[in-house]
């Protein structure tokens, strides 16, 4: 009977006198989480970014990673021409933080009989691009196709050309990017990537086994590797045992004179929970991000009555790139003060903090347990967050 008592008191009743409603605490956090979703993302995080979907089922990191894809050099429809040789070349150079590179893919076709073909090919994550086949040329080869003709026994060569600039570091999928998407900086260093993808077999009669590759680098400061093999400005043949049945590729450019950034800003966060006492519990904190693994919190929790607790916690989280629900857990120590209540317990004392966490981007769940010995008390709560 109390309980619902205190129920019916909502939001105007004294926080001392009973809690305030779990049900408005959690409108209010999804509310904010609603106003997060929908804001634009700041165009650092959205530049060259290419969707899980556009690079197909078990993309690796790197692939998802990915600034710009480009190729796929497809007949629509089919034909029964040949693809007898195909080659990758990329003209790279250090800009400002990140990397510029001129992009050439080329395939050489060759057919028994006179035919027509029209020709599309991708190049998304570019700022420039051309597909070019004799006389015949588009601007936009993804939608906008080349027909061109096709004389027995005589190559045909098809040239894809993009521009494509890569900044400092496009956004990586730890933890502390998922959870802080508009505060988080930049991990920095890594390998900017370039996904290529072959000419589609499925369209023509027969592509080659192997591709030749190379990456001319206007500085020594830039390094290129794709499938285990250093890429330079000689020609590189790939082989088919390297190729093996993979439809696409990841170049990646790494910039040998940027260092990675250790501790890295996150963000703050909002909590809104209860214990499990059914006390509400607020939080207020913020997180900075060590390495690629490894999360670094302080957080100042309140019943807004009688207690007011400050704790820092180091946590391990999985990345994004692993699991879409980032799970993590940490350890830590807190600092109680309180500020009325039982005259018999400590005003003030410290303790152990324990904490586990479920977070999609911006949102998630935190359980939190704090154990102080100077009175052997200990609280166990559960809070929405939401992280900036």
């Amino acid at each position: 009977m109390q309980r619902r008592a205190s129920r019916r008191r909502g939001l105007g009743g004294s926080p001392r006198g009973g809690p305030w409603p779990l049900g408005a605490a959690t409108l209010a956090l999804l509310g904010a989480a609603a106003l997060v979703a929908t804001a634009p993302a700041p165009a650092r995080a959205q530049a060259g970014r290419l969707s899980a979907t556009s690079l197909g089922p078990g993309a690796s990191p790197e692939m998802l990673r990915a600034s710009a894809r480009v190729g796929a050099l497809r007949a629509v429809p089919s034909v029964d021409a040949e693809v007898v040789d195909e080659r990758l070349e990329a003209d790279c150079r250090p800009s400002g933080s990140g990397v510029e590179c001129e992009v050439r893919a080329r395939w050489t076709l060759l057919s028994e009989t006179d035919r027509v073909v029209r020709l599309y090919a991708s190049a998304e994550g570019t700022t420039r691009q051309r597909l070019q086949a004799g006389e015949a040329s588009s601007d936009a080869p993804g939608s906008d196709p080349i027909t061109a003709g096709l004389r027995a026994g005589e190559p045909l060569e098809v040239t894809l050309e993009a521009i494509v600039r890569i900044g400092e570091r496009t956004r990586s999928n730890d933890a502390i990017d998922g959870r802080h998407l508009l505060m988080a900086t930049s991990r920095g260093g890594g390998a900017p990537t370039i996904v290529f993808t072959r000419a589609l077999a499925r369209t023509f009669a027969r592509v080659p086994a192997t591709l030749t590759a190379q990456v001319g680098a206007a500085s020594q400061r830039l390094r290129a590797r794709a499938l285990g093999v250093e890429l330079g400005a000689r020609p590189t043949t790939i082989d088919a045992e390297r190729l093996g049945e993979r439809a696409s590729f990841a170049v990646e450019l790494e910039r040998t004179d940027v260092g990675e950034v250790i501790l890295r800003n996150g963000g703050p966060l909002i909590g809104l929970g209860a214990t499990i006492e059914g006390r509400f519990r607020g939080r207020l904190g913020y997180e900075l991000g060590l390495g690629e693994l490894v999360l670094v919190g302080v957080a100042l929790d309140t019943d807004f009555a009688e207690l007011v607790t400050v704790g820092a916690v180091v946590e391990v989280a999985a990345p994004y790139s692993l699991l879409p629900l980032s799970p993590g857990v940490g350890a830590g120590f807190a600092y109680r003060v309180r500020v009325g209540g039982d005259p018999t317990r400590p005003a003030q004392s410290g303790g152990l903090r324990l904490e586990a966490t479920l977070a999609l981007p911006v949102i998630g769940v935190v359980g939190s347990f704090d154990y102080f010995p100077d009175d052997g008390a200990f609280t166990a709560s559960v809070l929405g967050r939401l992280s900036i």
